[in-house]
């Protein structure tokens, strides 16, 4: 297997990767959490026929008269990445990830793609599960298994090994 590095982080401030639990889970609104209203300068996304609303790297779906945090749906396109997103590449394809969500670019969108196999990222979303597997530690997001590695710096790192097939 080809070993996948990133190249750095990107964004306006390209800080996000401070985390929680021990420096590799991201802050942010935990996924399925409801609100009243989506946050002030929320932007409309809509999707094959549904409603969404994004801040800052954050989804948030109607749900009755509230709106819940949710993981947006492979194949949207958003017109800009959040703040302190992190760009790596796997084989030749450049990605961008945050919060679980990992995109790349055309025609200056940004679609929201099936996390790459390869893919070494630091930080996963706050509500990662830890898995044992023949009695191996892994983490699960939404369906994509990662596991922990050890970057030459000796940073822990996680790297997308497969998803969950149904």
């Amino acid at each position: 297997m080809e070993r996948t590095l990133a190249q750095g982080r990107g964004g306006g401030r390209g800080h996000a990767m401070s985390g929680v639990r021990g420096g590799g889970h991201l802050r942010g609104p935990k996924f399925g959490l409801v609100r009243n209203r989506v946050p002030r300068g929320a932007k409309f996304v809509g999707f094959r026929g549904e409603t969404y609303h994004w801040h800052n790297g954050a989804y948030y779906h109607p749900h009755g008269k509230k709106f819940i945090v949710v993981r947006p749906p492979i194949g949207l396109r958003i017109g800009l990445l959040p703040l302190d997103y992190f760009k790596l590449t796997v084989g030749m394809i450049p990605y961008y990830y945050y919060y679980g969500t990992f995109y790349t670019s055309s025609n200056d969108e940004y679609e929201v793609v099936e996390p790459p196999v390869g893919a070494v990222v630091g930080e996963l979303p706050n509500d990662c599960e830890e898995v044992t597997i023949d009695g191996k530690a892994y983490y699960k997001v939404d369906g994509t298994y990662y596991k922990a590695v050890i970057d030459d710096k000796n940073h822990v790192m996680y790297e997308v090994v497969g998803k969950l097939v149904k």
